[in-house]
């Protein structure tokens, strides 16, 4: 019984190692051991009635969320993600069902389901967001990433190691990026700019391809690949907002403005070019080149001699609709 006198711990028999708990003749020693014991656990994971009072406000918010899952879901499918949930849930549920009064949470049962439970409403305020990406793909894909992350919370929702919420919370960073990656990709503005085929476009699609390989990784994601993930998305919304891009409306405006110098009026197409890197320019009266210069942009060369078009000129279709230019060369 003299045995580890400096750490306070059960006294264990020398032979097999079993907790000394009740010993007549050293009952008082046992007593001030489970005090000791008691004190310890006391300020590590506080008083009872407190614990007792974590422990229902933990369940209370499990039922409420229970009873609107549907609603807070990012999806439409959600049985196979019902099912993990319900696993968990209802033995915590049917404790309280029975009115015992006394049954109380572990201290990390309760930090672990708090955890999942501030997970699963932080995935639920994507829902709005999901909604808006028009390609099914990706709405798919983001909806699998986060169903994934729920599926693992759900699944260890009591016994959630320092790591693992380490590696859920960086998962969904990862999604949040993936879900602006693809409202980038869902924005007029940059389609517009991919379907233009300049230089300067190629360039952010060619970024967003880069930003989209890493983010679909296999590889664990990282604070520096996050990092390096905002530092993408930072150039590529800069490089769209530069971009010189207009709307449907302001070409026709333009093209009604330019075709009263074409032959043929605001009738006319065929008149608006591009040169080799995209870059639209116009030519007027009959739309046949008599005039050769370099592109303001690229400093490539444009326009032509005698009717006919430099090489690389091509028509400009989203101007005005046509198909080819009015004079090929």
């Amino acid at each position: 019984m003299n045995q580890n006198d400096e750490e306070i711990c059960l006294k264990q028999c020398p032979l097999c190692k079993t907790p000394i708990l009740k010993t007549q003749r050293f009952l008082n020693q046992v007593k001030v051991i489970l005090k000791d014991i008691s004190k310890i656990k006391t300020k590590q994971y506080g008083e009872l009635a407190v614990i007792r009072s974590k422990t229902k406000t933990v369940i209370e918010s499990l039922k409420s969320l229970d009873k609107n899952f549907i609603s807070n879901y990012i999806g439409d499918k959600h049985c196979n993600i019902k099912h993990s949930w319900n696993t968990f849930c209802k033995p915590l549920f049917g404790f309280l069902n029975n009115k015992r009064s006394k049954f109380t949470l572990p201290a990390n049962d309760i930090e672990s389901l708090n955890f999942v439970i501030d997970l699963f409403i932080n995935t639920s305020k994507f829902k709005n967001r999901i909604k808006e990406i028009k390609d099914g793909q990706r709405k798919q894909t983001i909806i699998n990433h986060f169903d994934w992350i729920l599926s693992v919370a759900f699944t260890y929702a009591q016994q959630l190691s320092n790591q693992q919420k380490s590696d859920i919370r960086m998962e969904m960073i990862r999604g949040s990026r993936i879900l602006n990656l693809f409202e980038i990709m869902s924005n007029g503005k940059f389609q517009a700019a991919v379907t233009m085929q300049t230089l300067d476009t190629n360039e952010i699609k060619k970024t967003v391809d880069n930003m989209e390989a890493l983010l679909m990784s296999c590889s664990i994601y990282t604070l520096s690949r996050d990092q390096d993930i905002n530092k993408l998305t930072e150039e590529i919304q800069q490089k769209i907002d530069d971009l010189p891009l207009i709307t449907d409306d302001e070409r026709q405006m333009i093209h009604a403005a330019m075709s009263t110098s074409f032959s043929g009026g605001i009738k006319a197409q065929g008149h608006w070019c591009k040169c080799p890197n995209g870059h639209i320019y116009c030519v007027t009266e009959c739309g046949g080149p008599m005039q050769q210069s370099i592109c303001p942009e690229c400093k490539v060369e444009i326009g032509g001699q005698s009717h006919r078009h430099v090489s690389g000129i091509t028509v400009a279709s989203e101007m005005d609709g046509a198909r080819n230019l009015m004079f090929q060369y």
